[in-house]
C-alpha cells in the first residue's frame, strides 16, 4: 500500500518543487492509511543554509516581547483562550509582541495564528523540525522563530529578543534577555 502511495506522490514531487505534508491514521480496521493534508508549492527550506538550521532557526525573522509558556497537553488550546481573553489595563494581548515557549511546533498551536497578529509574535521551541506543518506555516506568515535545546525555564512576562536572522550565530545566543528571569 505506501509503494502505490509513494508511486503516485513521486510523479507530483519528480516534476514541481512541492513540500507535501501527510500524515499516517489508523482506521477502525487497524490499517495505516497516508492522509496528504497539505501541498504547498515551496522552495523556502531551500533557502536556508546548513548553519543557519544547525543553529536553530525554523523561520526567519526577529522579535522582542513577553515570553508566555505553553505546556503540551490537552488543555493547551484553554490556555491560548485564556491569555487571548486576558488584558491588561484594557489593552488586548493579541496587539501586544508576544513570544510563545512550547515543547514542539505543534499542531495544536495553530489557534494562535489566528487570534494573534502575525507581525506580533515569535515562538522558541525546544525541540522540532524545519519540516513540520506548523513550521511550514511559521515560514509562510513570516513568523520568526527557533529551536533552543537547551532546557529553558524562562518565567511568563520576562522580555526576551529573538534573533533569528543574523548569521554566524551560536543557537544559544539567538535569546538576548532584557531582563534576567531565568528559574
Amino acid at each position: 500500500m505506501f509503494q502505490e502511495f509513494w508511486d503516485k506522490l513521486k510523479n507530483i514531487l519528480d516534476e514541481n518543487n512541492y513540500t507535501i505534508e501527510f500524515a499516517l491514521l489508523n482506521n477502525d480496521e487497524g490499517d495505516t492509511i497516508p492522509y496528504m493534508f497539505d501541498l504547498v508549492d515551496d522552495n523556502s527550506i531551500d533557502q536556508y543554509s546548513i548553519d543557519e538550521l544547525n543553529s536553530g532557526i525554523l523561520s526567519r525573522g526577529k522579535i522582542t516581547g513577553k515570553i508566555l509558556n505553553l505546556p503540551l497537553e490537552s488543555d493547551l488550546i484553554n490556555i491560548i483562550e485564556f491569555h487571548f481573553h486576558d488584558s491588561t489595563d484594557n489593552i488586548n494581548r493579541s496587539h501586544e509582541p508576544i513570544i510563545f515557549l512550547c515543547e514542539l511546533p505543534n499542531i495544536k498551536l495553530l489557534k494562535i495564528l489566528s487570534n494573534y497578529d502575525n507581525k506580533n509574535i515569535g515562538f522558541i521551541f525546544k525541540q522540532g523540525s524545519i519540516l513540520s506543518h506548523f513550521s511550514i506555516l511559521l515560514r509562510e506568515k513570516n513568523i520568526p522563530a527557533i529551536i533552543c535545546e537547551n532546557q529553558l525555564n524562562i518565567k511568563n512576562e520576562t522580555i526576551v529578543t529573538i534573533d533569528a536572522l543574523s548569521n554566524n550565530t551560536k543557537q544559544e545566543d539567538r535569546i538576548k534577555y532584557e531582563n534576567l528571569s531565568i528559574n
